[in-house]
């Protein structure tokens, strides 16, 4: 899927980065693909979305999430919109009209 397709675009979850205090040596996994419950972190739904909707075609290297661990508490702010340049830090991509007018939270 070329990268200008839509399709090869994760999915938007929301249109606001998420506040998270991280713990030090604690495990956080960043949902990339959008389609997580538990955002901003993965819940493992990109396993069960793969090859199910013929009109969304996952690149599983691409939106595998994304594993962090802190060496001391870190004040980050998660992408929800999925959209940053910057995974998975929120780089302000939310603010565009693409990203407004498709999520309701």
């Amino acid at each position: 899927i070329p990268v200008t397709d839509p399709r090869s675009k994760a999915k938007i979850a929301g249109k606001r980065p998420i506040h998270v205090i991280c713990e030090p040596n604690q495990v956080y996994w960043w949902c990339s693909c959008g389609h997580s419950k538990r955002q901003p972190f993965c819940d493992g739904h990109h396993i069960r979305i793969l090859g199910s909707n013929p009109t969304f075609k996952i690149n599983k290297r691409e939106f595998k999430p994304i594993r962090l661990v802190y060496e001391q508490p870190s004040e980050v702010w998660f992408c929800t919109c999925k959209q940053t340049s910057e995974p998975p830090y929120c780089d302000g991509s939310h603010n565009c009209e693409e990203v407004q007018s498709k999520t309701k939270h």
